[in-house]
């Protein structure tokens, strides 16, 4: 059974017992720093390497290393609610009544994902026209010309065909499969959780996966497949890459784990944009901008607010501590004077 220690996003957290093992694949992972708890001989502090800002759960080797956020959950998840969904902000309020702010955010976020998707399923699967190739005695659909010669050496039977076939094989159900798949390998879970991510995967049981390692496709809801908004960009986010795998250690770091920092940007391109958009019309994003003519020097603001085919606005988030003094901002300063 793997070994389970909890750590702070931010500050050292309390001592606790480690083994060699344990201390040499959390360095040996390039997420955490293990550091000898000088008040109490034989006990170790854990905390995030300087400039981490993730949270969750991962595995390193035996570990099992839960990550608390400085916030409380439901403000992360309220985060989350404007994370990836570009055209679904997310209502995860109702679905959370049970929750307390002392539970982690793995369970919470999992427990979500599966009310979300249950509602997405509620009316049935959704099915799409999924194309079929095949050899057939019989003509059905559109005849392949070019298979049919090379496979059939010029004779006309069998026939090489394709035609389209209603199914629930479709790209909204492969990502979704993937993400309660990818859910199910992290544990931490709640048994209603796990109870209602395994049933949701037998309904999928004819629907194959989005692959892990490709990135998730640009998904725009219409009246067809807007039920599937929320659970399509909570599964994006299960199985993005600031989420997913983390290899920048000699040992592969797996696990559930948000980056903070790019939760907070989202947060406000998104929250600031709309209300923008809202107020005075034109449109927001957040493209590369350039200082220079020979477009070298790149800048890349969290928020651009767009009105007449002129910038009106541009915004950057810093997910970081209050500072008194201005004398340690000197970086962001220069940042908001360049834009």
């Amino acid at each position: 059974m793997a070994r389970v220690i909890r750590v702070k996003e931010v500050g050292r957290g309390e001592p606790q017992p480690l083994s060699q093992r344990d201390v040499d694949a959390l360095k040996a992972s390039a997420l955490f720093v293990a550091e000898k708890a000088k008040e109490q001989p034989g006990l170790w502090r854990v905390r995030l390497k300087p400039n981490m800002t993730r949270v969750g759960t991962v595995r390193v080797e035996h570990l099992h290393v839960r990550i608390d956020p400085k916030f409380p959950i439901r403000r992360v998840l309220f985060l989350l609610g404007y994370s990836t969904t570009r055209h679904a902000k997310i209502n995860w309020q109702d679905d959370l009544a049970g929750y307390t702010d002392a539970q982690s955010l793995v369970p919470a976020f999992a427990h979500l994902l599966w009310r979300r998707i249950d509602a997405a399923f509620a009316p049935g699967l959704l099915t799409g026209y999924v194309p079929h190739e095949m050899s057939s005695t019989v003509l059905r659909g559109r005849v392949r010309e070019s298979s049919l010669l090379n496979r059939s050496r010029g004779l006309g039977y069998p026939l090489e065909v394709q035609h389209d076939e209603l199914s629930p094989d479709i790209l909204e159900n492969q990502v979704l499969k993937a993400a309660l798949a990818r859910m199910l390998t992290i544990g931490d879970l709640s048994d209603a959780a796990r109870r209602g991510l395994l049933r949701q995967l037998i309904l999928l049981r004819g629907v194959s996966a989005w692959p892990l390692h490709q990135p998730v496709p640009n998904w725009r809801p219409s009246r067809f497949n807007g039920r599937y908004a929320e659970a399509y960009a909570l599964a994006s986010l299960v199985l993005s890459e600031r989420s997913a795998e983390h290899g920048e250690g000699t040992i592969l770091a797996d696990g559930f784990l948000v980056d903070m920092k790019y939760l907070f940007e989202d947060f406000v391109r998104e929250a600031i944009g709309r209300e923008l958009v809202t107020l005075g019309g034109g449109k927001y994003g957040h493209p590369t901008l350039y200082l220079d003519q020979n477009r070298t020097l790149k800048m890349l603001p969290d928020l651009v607010w767009e009105r007449g085919n002129k910038t009106a606005a541009l915004a950057d988030a810093k997910y970081m501590a209050e500072r008194q003094s201005l004398s340690g901002s000197r970086e962001a300063i220069f940042q908001m004077v360049t834009y």
